[in-house]
C-alpha cells in the first residue's frame, strides 16, 4: 500500500479464557496460544488465508468471541468482504457490548457499503431488501442527478466531508482507560494493606509479647495473609496499569488515523500462553 508498517502489541493479563465454561485445560490454553501467535505472524507476512485457518483452529479449541473479529479482519484484508461481514456479525452477536464492538460495527458498515447493500445504522448486519425501480411515466425524460456532492462558493461540486475515521478507536480507548482505573484502585488497596501488615510484623519489638491478632487477623495467619495481600496488589495493579496503556494506545491510534481510512489500520487480537491469557492491539499506521 506504500505506507510504512509498525506493530503495536500490548498484553493485558486476564483470566477470561481460563474462566470459560467448560474450563479449558492448560494443554488447550497452550495449544490455542501457539495457534494465535502463528496466525498473527502469518497475517503480518500477508498470508491471510493461512491466518484464517489458524484462527479457526484456535477458536475450535477455545471458542473466544474475539477470534471471530480477527477472522473477519483477515477476510477483509484478503479482499473477501462478504465473508468478513459474516464473521464480524458473528462477533457482534456474541459480544454486542464489548470494547471491540464499536470497531467491528464500523467495519461492517464500511463493508456493506462496499458490497452495495442498503442497511440501517442501528442494525448494520441486516440488509434491507432492494425495491424494484419504478419506471418513469411515458414521455417523461429522465433527469440527471448529482449524488454524494455539495456545491462550494465557486459553484462547482465538491466531495462530502468525510467523518473522522479514528473517532471510534479514540472513544474505545477512553472507555478502556476508565474501566482500567477500577482494578488499579483495587491493586493499590491490597498493596497498602499488605505493606501495613508486613510492617507491623517486621517492626515488632522482640522484647514485647505478641498480640493474639494484628488488624483483626490471627497472629499465626498474618504472614500468609500479608503475602496474599501483596500478591493481589501486584496482580490487580498490573491489570489496571496495562489496561491504561492499552487505552492510551487506542486513543493514539485513533488520533493518528484522523486523516486516513481506518478499515485496515487497527484491530484487537487475543494472546494465549501457558500461564496467562489476554488481548492485544495490532495496528498498521
Amino acid at each position: 500500500m506504500g505506507t510504512p508498517r509498525a506493530t503495536a502489541l500490548v498484553l493485558i493479563a486476564t483470566t477470561a479464557i481460563a474462566q470459560a465454561q467448560p474450563k479449558p485445560s492448560q494443554a488447550q490454553i497452550q495449544q490455542a496460544g501457539d495457534l494465535v501467535k502463528k496466525a498473527i505472524a502469518k497475517s503480518q507476512a500477508g498470508d491471510h488465508t493461512l491466518a484464517i485457518e489458524l484462527y479457526q483452529q484456535a477458536y475450535n479449541i477455545i471458542p473466544t468471541p474475539i477470534l471471530l473479529s480477527n477472522i473477519g479482519s483477515e477476510y477483509q484484508q484478503a479482499q473477501k468482504p462478504a465473508d468478513a461481514v459474516k464473521y464480524f456479525c458473528k462477533y457482534l452477536d456474541a459480544e454486542p457490548n464489548s470494547s471491540g464492538s464499536t470497531f467491528a460495527t464500523n467495519q461492517v458498515k464500511s463493508l456493506q457499503i462496499q458490497l452495495g447493500n442498503d442497511i440501517d445504522d442501528a442494525t448494520p448486519c441486516k440488509v434491507k431488501p432492494k425495491l424494484a425501480p419504478v419506471p418513469p411515466p411515458a414521455q417523461q425524460q429522465p433527469t440527471e442527478q448529482v449524488t454524494g456532492t455539495t456545491f462550494g462558493e465557486t459553484g462547482g461540486p465538491t466531495k462530502d466531508e468525510p467523518s473522522h475515521p479514528g473517532r471510534a478507536l479514540e472513544y474505545t480507548g477512553i472507555a478502556v482507560m476508565v474501566v482500567s482505573a477500577v482494578p488499579l484502585a483495587i491493586g493499590i488497596g491490597y498493596a497498602w494493606k499488605g505493606h501495613s501488615l508486613t510492617s507491623q510484623i517486621d517492626g515488632h519489638n522482640p522484647n514485647d509479647p505478641w498480640p493474639e491478632t494484628i488488624d483483626g487477623i490471627p497472629l499465626l495467619e498474618t504472614r500468609k495473609v500479608g503475602e496474599d495481600y501483596n500478591s493481589k496488589g501486584w496482580t490487580w495493579g498490573i491489570v489496571g496499569g496495562v489496561g491504561l496503556a492499552i487505552g492510551g494506545t487506542l486513543v493514539y491510534l485513533g488520533h493518528r488515523q484522523g486523516d486516513k481510512p481506518s478499515a485496515e489500520h487497527a484491530r484487537i487480537v487475543p494472546n494465549v500462553g501457558a500461564h496467562d491469557a489476554g488481548i492485544a492491539v495490532l495496528g498498521r499506521f
